[in-house]
C-alpha cells in the first residue's frame, strides 16, 4: 500500500529558517520537498 501525502507542516523554526535563504536556496529547497511529496518513501533522496 502507497502512502499519499496530504499535508505538509512547517514549524516557527523551520520558517524563520527559510525566511533567511536567498532565492536558489529556496528553490532547491522547493525542488527536494516536491520529491518527498511525490515519493516520501526512503529511497535514493535519502542518501544524497
Amino acid at each position: 500500500m502507497e502512502s499519499k501525502i496530504q499535508q505538509v507542516l512547517q514549524t516557527p523554526t523551520f520558517k524563520k529558517a527559510v525566511k533567511k535563504l536567498k532565492p536558489n536556496q529556496k528553490a532547491d529547497l522547493g525542488k527536494a520537498v516536491k520529491e518527498l511529496i511525490n515519493e516520501p518513501e526512503p529511497s535514493d533522496w535519502c542518501l544524497r
